[in-house]
């Protein structure tokens, strides 16, 4: 059965308006990054405070259990009472009401909510993912893949919290095997619109041997060498020829032989010849029309 909110406050909590000097923040707020106020406390002070804080006795005053933006809100207004369901909860119990009433009404962003989930998982040990995602009404997939947000690097966590990087998009990038390919697929997203099953392909042929694209042909069906399908295959090699490049680059710099560093930048050149011919494309917009048979993109 899922536990939903009302299920703590219908049977243990009391509606009243307590003097806001008596309520303190949780010293564990489920919302970790701070975002502006202005258009909470403007409706607040427009239309009153429409949602009731949640809090629990604590000490000689109240603890916030819900709401820690809504007081802060409140204060700036200079308020002296405001609405509170009062609800005597223990640590546990307090930080389910306070993740579930922000999931249910979505206020957090995706690395809060890992954030939480890993809080009540691992650092507090108070349920499993299954269990948490019973209580929240979640699948178990959707926290592991929530968790997984986590595993970001950090430059990707900000175009996560910017809104530059979709969630979608996020929890496919956390599959590739290295920060480094991680970023270098960022970066290629920021120019591109690509669907999740395109990210999907894209993480798995970053993660494939670079001898797998390097002197090895792939074929390309007429179907996705078509139309949007087309252009999204199109950009997806883009990327792979300059992540290929950019390694052969370094390769280079590495090796002293003469007639081996010959033969490399010799395929170096054409590999650009390659990715001037998929830029092209891509800038021209011309694809292979469906009628024709399937072809293999080579390297070297």
């Amino acid at each position: 059965m899922v536990t939903r909110l009302n299920d703590y406050l219908n049977a243990i909590s009391v509606f009243e308006r307590l003097e806001i000097g008596l309520i303190s923040f949780s010293p564990n707020p489920i919302r970790q990054y701070k975002d502006d106020l202005s258009d909470l406390t403007a409706s607040i002070q427009e239309h009153g405070l429409l949602e009731p804080i949640i809090v629990r006795p604590k000490g000689n005053g109240f603890e916030v259990v819900a709401g820690n933006r809504r007081l802060k809100a409140c204060r700036l207004l200079r308020f002296r009472r405001v609405n509170c369901v009062v609800s005597n909860l223990d640590d546990a119990d307090a930080f389910e009401v306070s993740l579930i009433e922000n999931v249910q009404r979505r206020t957090l962003n995706p690395l809060e909510e890992a954030e939480a989930f890993k809080k009540y998982c691992k650092e507090f040990g108070w349920g499993s993912q299954t269990q948490l995602a019973k209580k929240l009404g979640k699948s178990q997939e959707y926290i592991s893949h929530r968790l997984k947000l986590l595993e970001l690097p950090e430059e990707a966590k900000q175009e996560l919290l910017s809104g530059r990087l979709s969630p979608t998009a996020a929890q496919e990038l956390v599959w590739l095997k290295s920060d480094d390919r991680c970023i270098a697929a960022l970066g290629f997203l920021k120019e591109t619109e690509l669907n999740t099953k395109s990210v999907r392909r894209l993480v798995r042929d970053l993660n494939a041997e670079e001898s797998s694209r390097i002197g090895t042909g792939f074929e390309v069906s007429p179907d996705e060498f078509s139309g949007s399908h087309g252009k999204n295959f199109i950009e997806e090699a883009v990327l792979i020829m300059r992540i290929s490049l950019a390694r052969l680059d370094l390769l280079v710099t590495k090796v002293s032989d003469a007639q081996l560093k010959t033969v490399l930048l010799t395929k170096k050149s054409a590999l650009n010849s390659i990715l001037d011919d998929l830029i092209q494309m891509k800038m021209s917009k011309i694809y292979q029309p469906r009628s024709a048979p399937a072809i293999a993109l080579r390297a070297g």
